[in-house]
């Protein structure tokens, strides 16, 4: 009897003390989740899509005209174009087998579009038809036939880069509209600034290189953050990144340092996932990322949380001709700011 009263005193303690160490824990993990400032709801009207597929980006040459390229990875990829503000679309290519992840205009006429197993289709004519870029005297199978992901430059010197993971990073260089090499690096790039012809970043899977000589040669570049997802730049100074690590980050001299403005997750921490970033001007700026995730800046350097306008994931958010933003979904949706 008395050993017996001993044991189940033991293990009413020990029971406390477990749910002491639960509670504790929770403690721990709520206190530590990232707080940041509730700014209510995101004024935005939804644009009608002919998909419900993903959309992985829109751009837009007017008020009007506009298209949106995605698809699902590996069995499909479309892009469609619209006249009328999105009122009725009409689809303009389709990939069989591969989705197609970003479109990017270089000039008044000529734009690129790029997707899976190193798809990259061109068009001369404003968008309206698009052919397969060749790829002659190169061999894709050292390129594993990745992805392409991201398309930033311009009619000059234009880079297209991509990968999967950490054992593949390719990249694209044009010069003048025609391809000068291809390289190959270990890690996947996502996304990339174009600060000055002669000063380029490429971003990706815990890696940034940079090039100054007009895509001759990369040099790594050092700052602290996992998987750089998008970037924007503003001028030859200015610019931005945001990574599926849940960091912003931001140069002011053309990528020669960064500053932290957001720090990436952590553990015991809520943890957060940006897809995209945009600015309108050197201090007015959105982010969005996984699960409907909007945040904006208005000072170029502090960001505050709208509530979510939809339970997906946003894709990619850009401006259009009217200085709006464009927010883009995984489940076929289009958002335009109103303000």
């Amino acid at each position: 009897m008395y050993h017996g009263s001993i044991f189940n005193l033991l293990k009413i303690r020990l029971f406390i003390g477990f749910l002491v160490l639960i509670g504790s824990l929770l403690v721990m993990a709520f206190s530590g989740c990232k707080k940041t400032e509730k700014i209510g709801n995101l004024p935005v009207v939804e644009i009608s899509t002919p998909t419900q597929q993903a959309i992985h980006k829109s751009v837009w040459l007017d008020a009007n005209t506009g298209f949106i390229c995605g698809g699902k990875k590996n069995q499909n990829g479309f892009i469609f174009k619209t006249k009328d503000a999105g009122k009725t679309w009409e689809l303009i290519f389709s990939s069989p087998g591969k989705c197609l992840y970003d479109i990017n205009f270089v000039n008044d006429t000529i734009a690129y579009a790029c997707g899976d197993a190193l798809l990259l289709i061109r068009s001369r004519d404003n968008g309206t038809t698009w052919t397969e870029v060749s790829f002659a005297n190169v061999n894709l199978e050292h390129f594993n036939y990745t992805p392409l992901r991201c398309i930033f430059g311009n009619y000059n010197l234009l880079m297209i880069v991509g990968g999967e993971n950490f054992n593949n990073g390719n990249v694209l260089w044009f010069e003048n509209n025609s391809m000068r090499w291809v390289w190959h690096f270990d890690h996947e790039f996502r996304t990339g600034l174009n600060f000055t012809q002669d000063n380029f970043v490429l971003a990706g899977y815990g890696n940034l290189y940079r090039t100054k000589d007009n895509g001759y040669n990369y040099s790594p570049m050092t700052l602290d953050g996992d998987f750089f997802t998008s970037s924007y730049t503003i001028n030859s100074e200015l610019g931005f990144v945001c990574g599926y690590d849940g960091g912003i980050y931001r140069t002011d001299n053309g990528g020669n340092n960064w500053k932290t403005l957001l720090k990436p997750n952590k553990t015991g921490r809520k943890r957060i996932h940006f897809n995209g970033i945009c600015f309108s001007d050197e201090t007015n700026g959105f982010a969005v990322g996984a699960e409907g995730l909007v945040m904006h800046c208005n000072d170029g350097e502090k960001f505050k949380t709208y509530n979510s306008i939809t339970s997906s994931d946003l894709l990619s958010i850009v401006k259009d001709k009217t200085g709006r933003m464009v927010i883009s979904t995984s489940n076929g949706k289009l958002f335009r700011t109103t303000n």
